[in-house]
């Protein structure tokens, strides 16, 4: 991606050839500014234009994608300074992003994608999240080795896997999906893309056709609750706060505004929060 001065705006336009999947790049500098945020990226998305602003900090390239799933842990390692305004990742998590293919997680016209940090489609209406949101939520949720960690909304599985490599050993993930099409796809890419050096993610990870907007309490307590789609005006955090154990911490974000954690205290509950998320919206009863 071309170099430009420091402190200037470009705009990069990229198209899309459906039959190939292959991207044609265009940069030039922008004849018009999108809102500034101080201190961070922003991307605002108009049909398949992306504007990017560019501290003048910084130095060098931006670079968003890459042609292998260790160049892509690096982009997000290298995006973590202000996502969201918070600091880096922690070395846990991204190596177990390292573990985890992105590209076997996705359908096959979707994998020229798969090393690109940011969201692509696994149909119905759903997502894979971008790698640098995954990174952020898990971080914030901070699995430990032996945790039993509920994931709502796993979609094609790619966070679950990622979160099982974070509860090894002696932890284990359930994700619970609502879409049965995306439950039976989800198995199948874990029972297929390999495994970091230990079990298998199959082995870790039990998949559930089911809406666990509720925290399913019959399965709990929970170390670590994860919810992967946003909630909505009719969401209560009530029900899964119940469903945590002592100590157990909560990650979920709305579908447009704030991401929150919450932690179970001996004395209630501590909370703190991100803004300016974005996320397909939760379905269940709980939503």
């Amino acid at each position: 991606m071309a170099r430009r001065r420091r402190g200037t705006w470009w705009k990069f336009s990229t198209w899309i050839d459906a039959s190939s999947k292959r991207f044609t790049r265009r940069s030039a500098r922008g004849s018009s500014s999108p809102r500034k945020r101080d201190g961070g990226f922003l991307f605002i998305r108009q049909e398949v234009i992306i504007y990017i602003w560019k501290p003048r900090r910084l130095r060098g390239p931006i670079v968003l994608s890459a042609d292998s799933n260790e160049g892509l842990v690096q982009i997000v390692r290298h995006r973590a300074a202000l996502y969201l305004g918070t600091g880096p990742r922690s070395e846990r998590v991204l190596d177990a992003l390292m573990a985890v293919d992105r590209a076997r997680f996705l359908p096959p016209d979707e994998r020229d994608f798969a090393y690109v940090d940011s969201p692509c489609g696994i149909g119905y209406g759903q997502t894979c999240s971008e790698p640098s949101m995954v990174a952020f939520m898990l971080d914030a949720l901070g699995p430990r080795a032996g945790d039993r960690l509920l994931e709502i909304g796993c979609g094609s599985g790619y966070a679950a896997a990622v979160a099982s490599v974070l509860c090894s050993p002696g932890g284990a993930v359930t994700a619970a999906e609502i879409v049965g099409e995306l439950a039976i796809a989800a198995r199948a890419n874990l029972a297929t893309a390999g495994a970091y050096p230990g079990p298998r993610f199959a082995d870790i990870v039990l998949v559930l056709e089911a809406d666990g907007s509720t925290g399913l309490p019959e399965r709990g307590p929970w170390d670590r609750i994860l919810v992967s789609a946003g909630a909505r005006r009719g969401f209560r955090e009530e029900p899964l706060l119940d469903a945590l154990a002592p100590g157990g911490v909560l990650v979920y974000p709305e579908e447009r505004g704030s991401l929150f954690r919450v932690v179970k205290t001996p004395d209630g509950y501590a909370r703190d929060g991100w803004e300016g998320v974005a996320f397909v919206p939760l379905r269940g009863v709980n939503s």
